[in-house]
């Protein structure tokens, strides 16, 4: 533990290395399995053409289309902001796969929602989150969608809206953190 955070990378990318890609992905999972193949993808390009095979084994899988936009999201948002293009890949990727996925629910369309979101899509993702809250909801759900379209008023510059929906995101969650440091300033 009194490693620095830079030996703690080179550490992991050590460990990563003396492991094969099929053990890597039994042992990780979700973002952990990403920040790891992002990780090695700077220093050996062959992961990125490893990954994107696990990817496509993994689509022969009946409803495996979740997972994988879950991937992708996850792999966009360990990105830094001088990779947007490629972030905007894998959120288009991620959102690709939420929009083909059969039976979907309220949470799949939260999900495409943020999505959209991410990639600053705003009016689609305000026109999602919409729909989403014209039906009967759970609190969290409605909580969270009310969070959603406050901060996309924010970047569109109507605090007064953003305001309201952060006010009304903490009725119905009032542990909700960052619409609480929205409303008092602190983001």
């Amino acid at each position: 533990n009194d490693l620095k955070p830079e030996d703690m990378r080179e550490k992991e990318r050590y460990l990563l290395h003396l492991l094969s890609f099929d053990e890597i992905k039994e042992i990780v999972s979700g973002a952990s399995f990403a920040l790891a193949v992002l990780h090695l993808m700077d220093k050996n390009p062959l992961w990125k053409k490893e990954f994107d095979q696990s990817i496509q084994t993994l689509e022969k899988t009946e409803n495996s289309e979740n997972q994988i936009s879950t991937a992708f999201v996850a792999i966009a948002d360990l990105l830094d902001e001088n990779s947007d293009d490629l972030k905007n890949e894998f959120y288009e990727k991620a959102l690709l796969k939420r929009q083909t996925m059969k039976n979907r629910n309220r949470g799949d369309f939260y999900a495409e929602a943020s999505i959209l979101k991410k990639m600053n899509k705003l009016s689609e993702a305000e026109s999602q989150f919409r729909n989403l809250i014209k039906e009967e909801v759970n609190p969290e759900l409605y909580a969270g969608i009310r969070f959603h379209l406050g901060e996309i008023f924010m970047n569109q510059g109507d605090s007064r809206k953003a305001v309201t929906c952060f006010e009304e995101c903490l009725s119905r969650n009032p542990f909700h953190l960052k619409a609480r440091k929205y409303l008092e300033g602190k983001i």
